[in-house]
Parts: structure tokens; C-alpha cells; sequence
């Protein structure tokens, strides 16, 4: 769970970049105007939306306001995301192209500029005051997020590993002594064995006393322990798809009540 330095984290973030632009060519145009399995977009429009933040990174700013009744808008944040989506919704597969190399050489140009400082540096980010590399962290996590979006939405898997996963799977374990004690009220004393398989491997024990959960090394005599891909990981954590399905696909072994109702409690992104 340390902190990625400032070349890990540029490296990962120009890994997604390339697996982005790879995706958007092979796909067919037609598919563009899928729906995707996010409410209210299609996969342009998630496109649409990774494109937004790397222009808002630039300076740039959307040209349309929206209606914010639109059901699957429950936040400003989602509001100022449909913005640059409803900019980009007429434009062509290609046009989207090239949009993205255009928008991606110029921030691969700023972020080959940075230094190490210029990461420690603070800045706001998504989950409150941090530094410019938490951010920047973050901002990986998003974009690989919303590339496994698209596969899912087009029945496309690929690119589960790599420095972008790395990252994001790092990200997103930082939450875990959350989604065990507080969203699954996992009881005091109990003892959670967590093991992702597939691309990203990782092990977690996580223990809970005094309503507080703890994340270390694999624990004995675990209380209850599961078992999935660190894709479907992502996912869960997410709230991804069908929340439903993935965590079917979850082996449990011991306290299986506890052990669904942690699988069912690991989403806590927006």
C-alpha cells in the first residue's frame, strides 16, 4: 500500500493511454453507439468522459450546459462530467480519434515535464486535500476503470495487467479496512482473508476489533475467507455491472453469510 513514485505513476498513466487508443481502433465503428453498461452512456460517451478530464488537466473547458434532471445524474460531479460528454456527442468514431491523440500527446508532453517535487506538490483530488501525485494516482485508477467499462460493455477482455492495473488495484486497496468494518459491519473479532488471483495478485488479512478493521498479512484461522480475480476485485469495488453476478463468482469458504455480505459491501467508488 506505499505511495507509487513519480515515474511509476507516469508510467502507468501513459500504459493507459496506449491501451485506450489501441481500443478505440480496433473497435468497429458501429460500437461506438453501443450502450455501455454505465446508466445513461454509451461507449462514446465513456470515451467522451476520459477525454473531458484530460481537456479540464489542459485548461480547457466544455462548451454546453445540461439539464441536471437526467436520472443518472445524482451529483454536480456527474453534472460537469455530462458536460463534456454532451460536447463530444455528435462527433464521430473518428473524430473521437483523433481527438485522443491529440489530447494525449499534449498531456504526455506536461506529464514527461514534472518532476518528483512537482508530485509532492499539493493539490486537491477527487477524495479531498492531497498532492498532485495523489491525483495523479487517482486519475490512473479512473481511466483503467473506465477501459474495463468499455470490454464489459462490448464483451472485449484484455489488458487486466500492466503498470495502469497495478496502480489501480494498489488504489483501490486502500479501502479495504473500509469496506470490511464499516460497509460489511464485519463483527469484532472477526478474521477476513482476502486472495486476488488473475493479473494482479495480491493477499490481505484483515482483522476487526473495537469496530475497527485492520489489513495486513494473511491471517491463521481466518473467520472467513475469499477468493477472486483482482478484475472482478475492481469491479465489485466499482459497483460495476452486475453487482450481483460478479460477486457470485466469489469462492467463500467459512462464514459464507459474512463472507457474501463482504463481496456485496466492497463498492465505494461514485
Amino acid at each position: 500500500m506505499s505511495n507509487p513514485t513519480r515515474d511509476e505513476i507516469v508510467t502507468g498513466y501513459l500504459d493507459e493511454f496506449a491501451a485506450l487508443s489501441a481500443l478505440m481502433h480496433d473497435l468497429g465503428d458501429e460500437r461506438y453507439a453501443a450502450p455501455s453498461i454505465l446508466p445513461g452512456w454509451r461507449v462514446t460517451d465513456v470515451f467522451a468522459h476520459c477525454l473531458g478530464t484530460e481537456y479540464m488537466l489542459l485548461g480547457e473547458k466544455p462548451t454546453v450546459e445540461v439539464d441536471d434532471s437526467r436520472a443518472h445524474l445524482k451529483n454536480q460531479i456527474a453534472v460537469r462530467n455530462e458536460q463534456w460528454v454532451d460536447t463530444m456527442r455528435d462527433d464521430s468514431p473518428e473524430r473521437m480519434r483523433e481527438r485522443w491523440a491529440d489530447v494525449t500527446a499534449r498531456r504526455t508532453a506536461v506529464l514527461e515535464g514534472q518532476s518528483q517535487e512537482d508530485f509532492d506538490a499539493e493539490s486537491w483530488t477527487p477524495v479531498g486535500k492531497g498532492t498532485l501525485g495523489d491525483f495523479m494516482r487517482i486519475r490512473v485508477y479512473d481511466l483503467w476503470l473506465h477501459e474495463l467499462d468499455v470490454r464489459d460493455s462490448i464483451g472485449s477482455p484484455g489488458h487486466e495487467g500492466g503498470p495502469a492495473a497495478e496502480i489501480s488495484i494498489a488504489e483501490v486497496e486502500r479501502a479495504i479496512g473500509y469496506m470490511v468494518g464499516k460497509r460489511a459491519q464485519a463483527p469484532d473479532g472477526s478474521r477476513v482473508n482476502l486472495e486476488l488471483t488473475g493479473q494482479v495478485p495480491r493477499t490481505y488479512g484483515i482483522t476487526v476489533a473495537e469496530g475497527r478493521a485492520n489489513v495486513g498479512e494473511l491471517v491463521d484461522d481466518p473467520t472467513v475467507s475469499l477468493r477472486m480475480t483482482s478484475t472482478d476485485f475492481a469491479r465489485l469495488t466499482g459497483n460495476r455491472g452486475d453487482i450481483d453476478a460478479v460477486a457470485a463468482r466469489v469462492e467463500t469458504s467459512g462464514d459464507v453469510e459474512l463472507g457474501r455480505r463482504i463481496a456485496r459491501s466492497l463498492g465505494y467508488t461514485m
